[in-house]
């Protein structure tokens, strides 16, 4: 349990001072999409690299064009919530960003209930109600409100579920 609780601890605090590097880029680099596009490309090239010093191909990308064209929509569709994420960050200040990130847990409950039937148990959807709770709340009393901004964070919650 307490591994779990670490790693969670660990992403939290990746993505967050992710989020924080990226506010901080989109000051002196107003072009979101760009950056996000970078960002993925970066990301990418890790990746071809490893693969090709790697003595026994992990990934094999080079091997089928089919399998590397199968990873094409999925790839659009995992790089929608990022892009609008990227946008919502030029109106908004990260924390913002955090709470629409949150907020994904009611989504994604909603979803798993219509599409798999999972029922949540009392203790889950008291946490849901209370995650919602302060999101509203921190939204309501929100000094960095923007209208655009929260457009573009609903988009990201939305894509992101």
């Amino acid at each position: 349990m307490w591994k779990n609780s670490a790693l969670v601890t660990l992403y939290l605090v990746a993505s967050t001072s992710l989020l924080i590097v990226n506010k901080l880029s989109l000051t002196y680099f107003n072009f979101p999409y760009t950056l996000t596009c970078v960002q993925l490309g970066s990301f990418c090239l890790v990746l071809v690299i490893l693969d090709l010093l790697a003595e026994r191909p992990i990934f094999q990308l080079f091997g089928d064009l089919g399998l590397l064209r199968s990873f094409f929509w999925p790839g659009v569709i995992w790089s929608l919530p990022l892009a609008f994420c990227s946008k919502a960050l030029m109106y908004l200040n990260p924390d913002s960003i955090i709470i629409f990130r949150v907020s994904t847990v009611f989504g994604v409950a909603v979803c798993d209930r219509i599409l798999n039937g999972k029922i949540l148990t009392s203790f889950q959807k008291l946490a849901i109600v209370m995650i919602c709770l302060g999101a509203f709340l921190f939204s309501k009393h929100s000094l960095s409100y923007d209208a655009r901004g929260y457009t573009f964070g609903l988009l990201y919650w939305a894509t992101f579920i």
